[in-house]
């Protein structure tokens, strides 16, 4: 009797208030306090301890369950983690063998912070019921691999019970260790289990698709997007637009664009960042206009136009060549008080160096320089390097050289191969030899990028050193790096150009088998050109016939006027009928005029007038103390024309002296005398800036001349004969090669 009223007791916690603080701590009352526990009383006995927070007596309470193996329900435990430990209640989960629900799996794995072996016990005893909470709590703490590892095991019938918090971690997970693949492989198990992702999944998914570079895939997910019920917001809107972009396929970007410009859409209201994306499309397709009247768009809709969108409004200028646009453009961003940027003034020098605005283009970048920080933008130095490239600025770009050491900028895997490219292109193979040496020595020859080989290889060939071609090739095959297409072309060109047509045939039949080249219209070009100039023109005619483009007809022709092969371009002039370009026009005009058929040279003047095809001028520039010179066939326009028509004087003197005869199959038209044809054949535009480079630079003193066409036959030989007769290094740069003349004879042999 005397149990049963204590039991009674007990149930109304008079027990243990009676046995509580020090009394506890005797064995007898301890031994009584958990013989009355039982499976039918002790969740009274938790209410108490939950009510007293007593941390001490729950855990007691947690031993006596252990000892009794009382069952114990999720609820239960819920209660526990009222007043234990979290990681006391999932050992006590783990004795018992307490399955969790999901309400008790949200309650624990909420209180998870760090990583802890707590988030493996769960899992463990989850498995297959709480399996997306396992991965939110990983998800939470980005352990992107156990999310893997737990999805990867899961059966089929377990994926629909994925909630879109549990898909979205999957595909994030995916995402994060570079598995694009594997997150849409997902999505399809997605489908496959009956559900659709819901907008904010749909988010991730379309950076699966731009991430694995899948195009069919973004399409198929914008147009589920598009058919959902809920509108998308702008963020997935603008995740949508950049992936397009990503993937290059611009016109779904371009299409927003004209909504928008029309004013006729249901798209979200576009923010600063989908003006971005919209204008970078615009810009690279030119497919709609970018101008002004854009900005006014982007104001209506509500945003103001930032630094990033002028800048694209800036280079759409410079795209066109509207170099007047594009500063009053600059003007008008000033005027609404956006201060233009490095990139604005980048876009700006592009301009002016495209303009062939070279002052004022190097003036900006000294601008830039003194506005720092220093290095500069990579673009700023390209800018200014690529106007000293084409144009042949040798001390300009020596200087341009020293900034980039200063700044640290020389060594730049961009920067280094341009400078190369520059001394190549100035004909100063000795500086570019000395970066390639470095370049080859840093490591970086093991690249699979070929740029450098390429540049080397047609710098060499440019320059007449075709031993040095086949050296650098050799070379290159030595570090493992395979020729492309591009570098195979310019071999074969450097080896045309320097009479080798064996060798050229032999790598145009073998780039197959040599490098897996596959030989396309540019390398049967080089070839027609190698067996015109090696005067095997039948073989040269049939390869052009052929192929039948206007390159390979008038690469045919170019032989024809080297082997003055009159009766053969006759033949090819029902060819070049439709081709618009001066030049051809102009070259089969030589080419008659040098075989005196002075009727059928009037007859290509007539058509090219009936055409309205004009001749393109020469122009040569020379540079003499960091300034260029041009000067323009038969033109006087030059402040220092005079000096120059003495010192033409003096050389015309001189040739004749030197028992030179002017080479009269250079005109393209009929002279009334001999004293007018010699007088228009010194008044190219080669001549003359030859003349005023002889006229200002002190004996000794190298010459570069660059000129914009093919350097004539007269001038050639002219040249030749000066170099002898001053003493000097003539450098031209013409449209194809160098020539460099020293003591009477040139470095193209005469094979021009």
């Amino acid at each position: 009797r005397k149990l049963t009223r204590m039991q009674a007791l007990f149930s109304r916690g008079a027990i243990r208030r009676t046995i509580s603080g020090h009394h506890r701590t005797s064995i007898k009352a301890r031994k009584l306090h958990e013989s009355l526990i039982n499976a039918s009383n002790f969740r009274s006995e938790l209410t108490n301890v939950i009510t007293t927070n007593n941390t001490k007596d729950a855990t007691e309470l947690a031993w006596i369950i252990r000892s009794k193996k009382i069952q114990i329900n999720p609820i239960d435990c819920s209660r526990f983690l009222r007043v234990l430990p979290l990681h006391e209640v999932v050992n006590l989960m783990e004795d018992m063998q307490v399955r969790p629900d999901q309400f008790l799996a949200e309650a624990i794995l909420r209180k998870v912070t760090t990583d802890s072996p707590i988030l493996y016990q769960m899992e463990k005893l989850g498995r297959g019921s709480i399996d997306g909470e396992i991965m939110k709590a990983y998800g939470k703490l980005m352990k992107y691999g156990d999310i893997i590892r737990v999805f990867s095991s899961l059966p089929m019938s377990a994926w629909k019970k994925l909630g879109q918090v549990s898909w979205m971690n999957v595909f994030s997970a995916y995402n994060r260790t570079n598995q694009p693949h594997e997150a849409l492989a997902a999505w399809r198990k997605m489908e496959e289990s009956g559900m659709e992702p819901d907008l904010y999944t749909s988010t991730v998914l379309v950076t699966s698709c731009r991430n694995a570079k899948s195009l069919i895939d973004l399409k198929n997910m914008h147009h589920k997007i598009t058919h959902m019920k809920k509108q998308i917001d702008v963020g997935l809107l603008n995740t949508i637009l950049s992936a397009y972009v990503h993937l290059n396929d611009l016109e779904p970007v371009l299409q927003v664009a004209r909504d928008v410009k029309s004013g006729e859409h249901n798209l979200p209201a576009p923010n600063a960042q989908t003006w971005t994306i919209i204008l970078s499309a615009m810009e690279q397709t030119g497919q709609i206009d970018l101008d002004l009247e854009v900005m006014e768009k982007i104001r209506a809709s509500g945003v103001d136009p930032n630094i990033y969108h002028w800048n694209s409004v800036l280079n759409a200028f410079r795209n066109k060549g509207d170099l007047h646009s594009l500063k009053g453009a600059m003007a008008q961003m000033i005027s609404v008080g956006i201060t233009p940027n490095h990139v604005s003034k980048i876009i700006l020098a592009y301009a002016l160096v495209e303009s062939n605005q070279l002052d004022a283009a190097l003036d900006l970048y000294r601008q830039l320089r003194q506005e720092g920080p220093l290095p500069l933008p990579r673009g700023a130095y390209q800018a200014i390097l690529r106007s000293c490239t084409d144009n042949a600025l040798l001390d300009r770009g020596k200087g341009i050289h020293q900034d980039l050491i200063l700044d640290g900028m020389e060594t730049d895997e961009v920067m280094m191969p341009s400078l190369m490219d520059f001394y190549m292109r100035c004909g100063v193979v000795k500086e570019a030899d000395i970066l390639f040496q470095r370049w080859i020595t840093s490591g970086k020859e093991s690249s699979s990028d070929d740029a450098v080989w390429t540049i080397m290889i047609d710098g060499y060939g440019k320059n007449g050193m075709s031993s040095d071609v086949t050296r650098i090739l050799e070379m290159m095959k030595e570090k493992g790096c395979m020729p492309s297409d591009q570098t195979v072309g310019v071999t074969m060109n450097a080896y045309s150009h320097a009479g080798k047509i064996e060798e050229c045939q032999a790598l145009f039949q073998n780039m197959r088998k040599l490098y897996g080249v596959i030989p396309n219209e540019k390398h049967q070009t080089i070839m027609i050109d190698a067996l015109g100039r090696g005067n095997r023109m039948d073989e040269a005619e049939m390869l052009a016939l052929q192929l039948n483009t206007p390159l390979a007809i008038t690469t045919l022709l170019g032989a024809c006027r080297i082997h003055k092969d009159a009766e053969r371009a006759r033949r090819l002039e029902e060819h070049i009928l439709n081709i618009e370009e001066a030049g051809v026009y102009t070259l089969l005009a030589n080419i008659y005029g040098a075989a005196k058929m002075e009727k059928d040279v009037e007859r290509i003047h007539k058509l090219m007038a009936r055409k309205g095809i004009k001749k393109i001028p020469g122009a040569s520039w020379t540079e003499v103390d960091g300034k260029a010179h041009y000067f323009h066939a038969n033109e006087g326009e030059h402040p220092g024309m005079e000096m120059v028509k003495q010192e033409m004087a003096i050389l015309r003197q001189q040739l004749k002296e030197f028992g030179y005869q002017h080479d009269h199959t250079a005109l393209t038209r009929h002279f009334e005398s001999k004293e007018a044809a010699e007088n228009h054949l010194c008044s190219h535009s080669e001549k003359l800036a030859l003349a005023f480079a002889l006229a200002n630079t002190q004996k000794g003193v190298p010459i570069r001349i660059t000129k914009n066409l093919r350097m004539c036959s007269d001038c050639h030989s002219a040249a030749k004969a000066i170099s002898k007769i001053r003493d000097r290094t003539i450098t031209v740069r013409d449209a194809n090669r160098f020539h460099r003349f020293e003591n009477g004879s040139c470095s193209c042999g005469d094979y021009f």
